[in-house]
């Protein structure tokens, strides 16, 4: 049989212009995220708690800012910060718009990545055909050589692995 070189990734992969527009974009989505005031990262410890009151409405903290600085009782109790409140509301009328604009982005990119994929693989597809198809009757050249391991990872592919 022939010998087959197999693609292996090095020890030390080359760093490739793809590696380094990417650097560049996270570093700049970095700055991004240090522009955020007080940015929080989910926390196991706390997800439910956020995941529990996500639903109560805008609606509710502004008639409650409205309570609280009417109602002195309320006032007594030190336990709705209505200018955190005010500040709260702010923040999310105005970075909502960023959320959406950033989440459009990552759509974008997954699917760029996927489209990319699938147009590399449609290509790489046809041409195992081919390959196929021309080693019909071929014994040891590098063509037969190269097909074990490319239905090999096929397989692997399908079955998840």
């Amino acid at each position: 049989m022939a010998e087959v070189i197999p693609f292996v990734v090095q020890e030390t992969p080359t760093v490739t212009e793809m590696d380094k527009i990417a650097e560049r974009v996270r570093a700049a989505v970095d700055a991004v995220a240090e522009l955020i005031p007080r940015l929080e990262r989910p926390h196991p410890s706390t997800r439910k708690g956020v995941r529990a009151h996500r639903t109560v409405p805008r609606d509710f903290i502004a008639a409650m800012i409205a309570a609280v600085e009417q109602v002195e009782q309320l006032q007594v109790v030190d336990k709705f910060d209505t200018g955190d409140a005010r500040e709260t509301l702010q923040f999310l009328d105005a970075f909502r718009p960023v959320a959406d604009q950033l989440a459009a982005l990552t759509a974008a990119l997954r699917f760029t990545m996927e489209s990319r994929k699938a147009r590399v693989v449609d290509a790489g597809l046809q041409t195992y055909d081919i390959a196929r198809a021309l080693a019909r009757g071929e014994v040891n050249t590098p063509l037969t050589g190269h097909l074990p391991v490319l239905k090999r990872n096929l397989r692997r592919a399908k079955t998840g692995r």
